[in-house]
């Protein structure tokens, strides 16, 4: 009887196995699914630490903070950026307060986007790759 059991068990793992297989060939013809994260890389030139957002209609959306004198890698998220949706990246210094927004533009999802953080804002620069 143990035996039977477990020759039954065998079977239906292999029956899973090989139909689990057979399904991964369908979805190999599907197109690669859209990014849903964009990669912005931030180098702060200044002494003083920086905490990012990026405005969407009006609207401030906290994304991270750099420290002075370093650089990050920050995960921004389709859903924060929008899809064909016009946006600006801000920078705050915490202790002055000091404040510098990059024009509006749109973002594909997955590209990546590379901030200068200089210390006078008004060099500071923005590229997308």
């Amino acid at each position: 009887m143990v035996v039977h059991s477990r020759w039954i068990r065998c079977s239906i793992a292999a029956v899973s196995l090989l139909s689990a297989g057979a399904c991964t060939g369908l979805t190999s013809n599907r197109a690669a699914p859209t990014p849903r994260v964009s990669l912005l890389t931030v180098e702060n030139r200044g002494w003083e630490d920086v905490t990012l957002f990026v405005v969407r209609g009006g609207v401030p959306i906290r994304i991270g903070t750099v420290r002075g004198l370093s650089s990050e890698l920050i995960a921004v998220s389709v859903g924060v950026t929008g899809i064909g949706q016009p946006f600006q990246l801000r920078g705050r210094r915490r202790l002055t307060g000091e404040q510098f927004d990059t024009q509006l533009f749109t973002l594909d999802p997955g590209a990546a986007m590379r901030l200068i953080v200089e210390q006078v804002p008004g060099f500071s620069s923005l590229s997308i790759r």
